[in-house]
């Protein structure tokens, strides 16, 4: 069973990997309030563009792949509803604990 701490614990961990390969400009802070996309018309603008943020969530599939085997992370419904899930890594974290559990299709 996901809980909100592993998730964050992950995401953390793919902050990490996500930072050792991007550019000072493009770095990620460590925090559940770090917001993660720059869109218009927020107050709180993220580090990430809209590459930057597939990027990070690229790695952040990796991560889970490694240390939460068997849970899929559904990439395509958190960009489905981005605005919600993608304004801070505090909401990706809630957003994921709160995904239906499924298995890798691929496996």
């Amino acid at each position: 069973m996901l809980t909100y701490q592993n998730v964050l614990n992950a995401i953390f961990e793919a902050v990490d990997e996500f930072n050792l390969l991007h550019q000072t400009d493009q770095l990620l802070e460590k925090s559940a309030n770090t917001a993660l996309f720059n869109r218009p018309g927020y107050t709180r603008k993220g580090v990430l563009d809209s590459l930057g943020l597939i990027n990070f969530l690229v790695v952040l599939e990796e991560t889970f792949k490694r240390k939460l085997p068997g849970f899929y992370l559904n990439i395509a419904g958190l960009l489905e509803s981005k605005h919600d899930t993608l304004k801070n890594i505090d909401t990706l974290a809630k957003a994921i604990v709160e995904m239906p559990e499924k298995t890798n299709p691929d496996e």
